[in-house]
Parts: structure tokens; C-alpha cells; sequence
């Protein structure tokens, strides 16, 4: 069955809209008016507009805040499902989930939404993509059924808070450092060689030194860390490596080859290519929006 051709939707008669839809070659430039959601199904596209261009492929999800101008070019012909939630209604939403937090609203709307038009990329791991997908699914379905509106606000309240919750994950690369040091295992080898690399990162590890070091095989080593953490040992010593050049170049002033050192890599062009291939931007603008969004805070303290 074919998807219909993607319509911008610039008015919400509901507090929640949801549509599915196909994208054969792009989207003209447009303004989005509420807080928008989109789960991408299949195909890639570059997006751009008031934010430095960026790449979405299947398996991603997609938010971006009102007044974001978007527009896109399809790399590979897009399949979507899109919701769309009033500012408002999305902040009481996550109010009401954790009321003993006593966050303000605007605190709220500025973790969500974030302090820039800059839309924000989080690629699922399966279990949360096929989980979305059925909540996003189910919300097409009741869309398409005005007098549902009842169980269309409770089904985007779960996928409000799915969303809430995969945010805390992926808000900040130190907090995401930390989480990943957090291996669940019953292998004290593992935990040891998982430790290590967090401490060990910008020297020259080898896995065959690491394996030695907590007296296993090499093979035997590759499938207990692949067991415990979903990557072979050479994968997550890059991603602790990535994420802690994400943490440098947000939070320092330090010029690129000196932070490309200091994480363990030895070309900074590597670095640049490794880093706009995650974040879908170079490593200087994802530097710009952190200072901007400090700055925002800033101002914001010194005018309370």
C-alpha cells in the first residue's frame, strides 16, 4: 500500500495530530509550528533551514521545536510517521509524570526542545525503534478516527514519555560516558577491562593487551565484552573515545589536534570525519551551539 505524499501541517484542530506519509524526492522549505516528532521508517535525507544541514536515515527519530524552518532533498525515497504535539500540552504531559522533580516549565520545554532550531538526531537501538514504531502507528490509526480522541492524548502521553526518557539518555556526552561505564555483568573480567578502557582511552590500548590483563583469550575476551555491552571491544573503545571528544569540544576551548590527542587518535581528520558522520555536524558549529546555549543560560540567570 502506498503512503500518501507528505503535506506539512501548519494547523492543529487537537492538542495531538499523527499521519504517516512518503517522501519521494523532498520537502519545500516550511515553518514548523508545534513540537514535532518524526520517526523515520526508510530512506535518508539531507534536511536543512535555520540550522546547519544534516543527514536522517531509517532509524532515526526526529524532534524539532516550533518555529524550526525545514526543508529537505531525499537521498533514497523517505518513509515517515510524524506527530505532532502543542508546546503546552507536551510540558504538562512530563509535569504530571514527575511531579516530585518540581521542574519549571520552562526547564521542561528547554530539555525537550532544546535551545536552538537545531533539530535533534537520536539514532534508536532496535528494541526502541520497533517499540516507537508501534506506538507511532497506533496514534496513525486514531488520528484517522476523530471520536478518539481520548485514547490519541493517552497513547502520545506513552510515546511522550518514551521520548522524555531516551532524552535523559542521550542529553549530554559526560552523562552518556557515565552510562556506558555501567556494564551489567556477572564477569568480574569484564567489568575490569570495561573500567580500564574508560581509564585507559588515550593511551595506545591493544585488545590483546586488555585480554591479557584479565588472563583471557582474545576470542574469549571479544565475546564476553560483545556479550556485556552489544560491541566488540575495538567498537566501544571508540564510542567511549567519541564521546569524550563530544565532551571537549562542547565544554573546552581546546583547538581540535590538541582534544584529538587527548581522546587517542592520531589524525584530526579522522576525527572531523568520525564525529560529523554521529553528530550530522562539524565538530566547530557543534561547538557554536554549545556556546550559544551557555549563553543563553547566562542571560537567563543574570535576569532572574
Amino acid at each position: 500500500m502506498s503512503l500518501p505524499s507528505y503535506v506539512p501541517l501548519m494547523r492543529m484542530p487537537n492538542p495531538v495530530e499523527a499521519f504517516e506519509a512518503g517522501i519521494s524526492t523532498g520537502v519545500p522549505d516550511f515553518l514548523v509550528t508545534s513540537f514535532k516528532a518524526t520517526l523515520i521508517r526508510e530512506g535518508s535525507a539531507l534536511i536543512e533551514g535555520n540550522f546547519s544541514p544534516m543527514t536522517v536515515s531509517a532509524g532515526d527519530l526526529v524532534l524539532m521545536r516550533p518555529g524550526t524552518r525545514c526543508s529537505s532533498v531525499s537521498i533514497s525515497p523517505l518513509e515517515i510517521a510524524a506527530l505532532h504535539i502543542h508546546p503546552s500540552f507536551l510540558v504538562d504531559q512530563v509535569r504530571w509524570a514527575r511531579p516530585s522533580e518540581h521542574r519549571a516549565k520552562r526547564v521542561i520545554y528547554q530539555s525537550l526542545l532544546g535551545r536552538s532550531h537545531r533539530p535533534r538526531r537520536i539514532g534508536l537501538a532496535e528494541p526502541d525503534f520497533f517499540r516507537l514504531s508501534e506506538l507511532f502507528g497506533q496514534l496513525v490509526h486514531l488520528s484517522e478516527r476523530p471520536p478518539a480522541l481520548g485514547r490519541m492524548i493517552t497513547r502520545s502521553t506513552e510515546l511522550i514519555w518514551e521520548i522524555e526518557d531516551l532524552l535523559q539518555i542521550s542529553r549530554s556526552a559526560a552523562a552518556r560516558l557515565e552510562l556506558a561505564r555501567k556494564v551489567p555483568s556477572a564477569r568480574e573480567e569484564v567489568l575490569i577491562a570495561v573500567e580500564a578502557m574508560h581509564e585507559r582511552y588515550a593511551s595506545d590500548l591493544s585488545i590483546g593487551t586488555l585480554a591479557r590483563e584479565v588472563s583471557l583469550s582474545e576470542s574469549a575476551f571479544r565475546r564476553a565484552i560483545s556479550a556485556a555491552t552489544g560491541l566488540s571491544p575495538r567498537a566501544y573503545l571508540h564510542r567511549i573515545r567519541l564521546l569524550r571528544f563530544e565532551q571537549l569540544v562542547a565544554d573546552t576551548d581546546l583547538p581540535l589536534a590538541e582534544i584529538t590527542r587527548l581522546v587517542g587518535w592520531s589524525s584530526t581528520s579522522y576525527a572531523r570525519t568520525v564525529f560529523a558522520r554521529s553528530q550530522g555536524i562539524s565538530p566547530s558549529a557543534f561547538r557554536a551551539e554549545a556556546q550559544l546555549a551557555r549563553q543563553a543560560d547566562w542571560l537567563h540567570e543574570l535576569g532572574r
